[in-house]
């Protein structure tokens, strides 16, 4: 699914001399294809892909290579944008043509802004592509046969059942998404701060794999600050967003009512990552932990990030792209 184009490269012309242009492009190998979409200002969503497809060497044919270029369904209107600008510059640097979804030399039409960047995109990105790990949890634990009769009594006597260790083992990652999430947005905001100075400051000692990875140019100084910040605490995860701005709290999002329950969402985060807390450093498991409350706890996470994010476009005046 998405969108496809086959440029036809004609004869005479080496495979150097096509990948010298598509790195002008921005694309970079990833093994045997090739890629543009890390994109520090958040403007690529899925990126454009592009790979050779050999043709026999027939001197009949009139084209040594053939370059599929293509773009996910997901696409943005700059992914769409700049795959067309690497079709263009393709058909004219090498005086050829491409078939297209569409039909011969013709681009693919796209909707929004294909200059649309910075902090707006970057923290949508980030709440956006969370549903696939939901989506995943979900599913895998659906596979898991409920307790028979026998392990529902196993609890009784200190052991979990089956269906409660599971329960426990995937709270780690349901946490680990809690963290990726709060630090890809805080990764977003303050690589736009226009206080970077002074936030710099504050932080710890960057860690010297972290500065290596700078000097090399896979991390970008932003990553390597947020790599020594903590992540693990709700208290400290909204800590940090204020060492971004002072204006920002992003617990009041969290501290109101949810669905009539006495626990907030505030309190809710909390007890999920000091749970797991427990069972990564003490290997405690929660007994009464089932898969229901595990389902429950996907729930509730899933609102409170999308609470954060609501929060975050009624505090800089984004539009709320979700919705």
């Amino acid at each position: 699914m998405g969108r496809d184009a086959l440029v036809y490269i004609p004869k005479g012309n080496q495979k150097k001399a096509i990948t010298e242009q598509l790195r002008l492009l921005n694309f970079k190998k990833i093994k045997d294809f090739y890629y543009c979409g890390d994109d520090l200002e958040f403007k690529h969503y899925s990126g454009v892909r592009s790979c050779f497809i050999e043709v026999d060497n027939d001197e009949k044919e009139e084209y040594n290579f053939i370059l599929a270029v293509h773009t996910q369904a997901a696409a943005n209107a700059h992914d769409i944008s700049h795959q067309n600008f690497t079709l263009k510059h393709l058909k004219n640097y090498f005086n050829t043509h491409f078939h297209s979804d569409y039909g011969k030399n013709c681009y693919f039409p796209y909707d929004g802004n294909p200059n649309s960047f910075g902090a707006e995109n970057g923290c949508f990105y980030a709440i956006d592509k969370l549903e696939n790990n939901f989506s995943t949890l979900k599913y895998s634990l659906s596979n898991y046969p409920d307790d028979s009769e026998q392990e529902l009594l196993l609890p009784t006597f200190g052991i979990p059942s089956p269906s409660i260790f599971t329960a426990n083992i995937y709270l780690t990652y349901l946490c680990s998404i809690i963290e990726q999430y709060f630090k890809l947005t805080f990764i977003a905001i303050f690589r736009f701060s226009k206080n970077k100075e002074q936030i710099l400051k504050k932080g710890s000692r960057f860690f010297p794999f972290d500065l290596a990875s700078i000097s090399n140019g896979t991390l970008s100084i932003e990553e390597a600050f947020a790599n020594t910040l903590s992540f693990q605490n709700i208290k400290k995860i909204n800590s940090n967003f204020g060492m971004l701005d002072s204006t920002l709290d992003i617990s009041s999002s969290l501290k109101k009512l949810y669905m009539r329950r006495k626990e907030n969402l505030y309190e809710a985060l909390n007890r999920i990552l000091e749970q797991r807390h427990g069972l990564i450093h003490q290997i405690d498991i929660n007994l009464t932990y089932s898969k229901s409350d595990f389902l429950k706890g996907i729930d509730c996470i899933n609102t409170s990030l999308l609470r954060v994010y609501d929060y975050l476009c009624q505090t800089y005046s984004w539009e709320n792209q979700l919705t």
